[in-house]
């Protein structure tokens, strides 16, 4: 992450990792090699990289006991897509593959959570093999989208599983028409 001092002219752009957050309440950062804040409390747009978005956020720093951790007390947040195309909600059945060894193909069912041209997050009754690669099978109203994808990320929800993928072979009609169909929606 990065930290812009607005109040001090000349201040050098901190960079920090997040140690704590997420939830309510102060973000704890980390400033590992860069310099301490120049004075205890700091007037600072902080800015957040995910792999969905980067988030802008305003606020207060706080410079704690230990010099390399800074307390940041968020104002405003601001969320800014990283995507060429935002990913819409959208519920459509969907079945998930990927080999487990050499040879063993595992395929589970479930729903989009949410899409778009360049990939979608499913929610699937049982998990896939830990694999990095995938095949999706998006049945629509009349026909199906078949794509191979990359899983950037997988998690456990309530007895389902969740993965964010990402489209990296698509065939253009295919990519076509998920763009239609979600424009019209």
């Amino acid at each position: 992450m990065l930290l812009e001092l607005l109040d001090e002219r000349d201040a050098p752009v901190l960079t920090g990792a997040v140690e704590s957050g997420g939830g309510p309440g102060p973000v704890t950062v980390h400033l590992g090699a860069s310099p301490p804040l120049p004075a205890e409390r700091c007037e600072v747009i902080a800015s957040f990289f995910t792999t969905g978005a980067l988030y802008l956020a305003r606020g207060t720093a706080r410079q704690l006991a230990e010099r390399w951790l800074v307390e940041l007390d968020v104002r405003e947040l601001q969320t800014v897509q990283r995507r060429g195309a935002p990913r819409v909600p959208r519920r459509y059945p969907v079945a998930v593959g990927a080999f487990s060894g050499l040879d063993d193909y595992v395929s589970v069912a479930g729903e989009t959570v949410d899409l778009a041209p360049g990939g979608c997050r499913v929610l699937v009754d049982q998990p896939l093999p830990e694999a990095t690669e995938a095949t999706v099978c998006i049945r629509l109203s009349e026909d199906s989208v078949m794509a191979h994808a990359r899983v950037l990320e997988n998690r456990a929800d309530g007895g389902r599983w969740e993965y964010r993928l990402a489209f990296d072979q698509i065939e253009a009609p295919d990519r076509r028409r998920l763009a239609t169909l979600l424009r019209e929606r």
